[in-house]
């Protein structure tokens, strides 16, 4: 331990400079508790919190998680890559994107490459396993509700074609034992601590073992839908859907969901009564999905 003090005349003040060290990697956590007790008992004596000036512990536990999460981040993006390749083809990305998305693109001399999935951010990949969207365009959906004068015109599987469900709801739930929710609630908290490392905070042991429990529920799940891709056969009339899924959740475009309610409530408005109960019928469809 190395300690030294001083005053700082002008505001009255006095400040203790303490150096704590510890070559024994063994007794690291022993090293972190007592750091621990050291910075409360500073705070009870002055009433102020410790100022950190170099932080060893979190740069151990930093290094330790960055090669987890690269890991981790790029089999999500091999799993996207690889679904859209071999469904959509080699131009799935340029497809997928607004000019000014590729023209954006961080590494100009990557813009020929097919991996620019690589530049999607960490959450964004999430997204676009993980965020539900509708396959039906709502326009087609809200002409069709113009055109007919009765409720019964209107086919349940119609409605049931405008419910939002995930790329993992729809191509993987049934190959891989595991929900959408069960991925994507760990997948955010994993980003927090990715930006935890990215961003140079700190980080205890404690939120270190929270990003090695992370990936090992995640990890195994991605792996075995990469293993079981070959299984999959996406329909024709999906792909212009999958494409324009790809846009919105690569590119953080506008929520297409809520869009869509929009013009079905707008088309609503001019409605007659049972196409009214219809447009209800619809907004409600999950609630009676979920009960059947």
């Amino acid at each position: 331990m190395k300690f030294k003090m001083g005053d700082i005349a002008t505001e009255n003040q006095r400040y203790f400079h303490i150096k704590l060290t510890s070559d024994n990697k063994s007794e690291i956590e022993k090293f972190e508790r007592f750091l621990k007790n050291i910075r409360a008992l500073l705070f009870k004596a002055s009433s102020q919190q410790v100022q950190i000036l170099w932080d060893d512990l979190s740069y151990y536990y930093t290094n330790q998680a960055y090669p987890l999460i690269h890991e981790i981040e790029n089999i999500m993006r091999k799993l996207i890559t690889k679904f859209m390749l071999t469904n959509v083809g080699l131009s799935w990305f340029k497809e997928a994107s607004p000019q000014e998305v590729i023209d954006s693109i961080r590494h100009k001399s990557s813009k020929n490459s097919h991996n620019h999935i690589y530049e999607a951010d960490f959450i964004q990949l999430s997204n676009f396993l993980f965020k539900e969207y509708t396959s039906i365009s709502a326009k087609n959906l809200a002409e069709k509700i113009k055109t007919v004068s009765r409720l019964e015109d209107l086919s349940l599987d119609e409605l049931k074609s405008f419910v939002p469900k995930s790329n993992w709801e729809r191509y993987f739930s049934a190959l891989v034992d595991c929900e959408s929710e069960y991925l994507s609630k760990r997948w955010e908290k994993l980003y927090q601590r990715r930006n935890q490392v990215a961003h140079n905070k700190s980080m205890s042991k404690q939120e270190f073992n929270e990003v090695v429990q992370l990936i090992n529920d995640v990890k195994p799940k991605l792996q075995e839908a990469i293993g079981k891709l070959d299984q999959i056969t996406l329909p024709e009339e999906d792909k212009e859907s999958i494409i324009e899924n790809a846009e919105e959740n690569l590119t953080n475009l506008t929520d297409n969901t809520q869009q869509a309610f929009k013009i079905l409530r707008e088309a609503g408005e001019s409605m007659t009564n049972p196409l009214a109960q219809a447009m209800l019928t619809l907004t409600n469809l999950r609630g009676w999905m979920g009960s059947s």
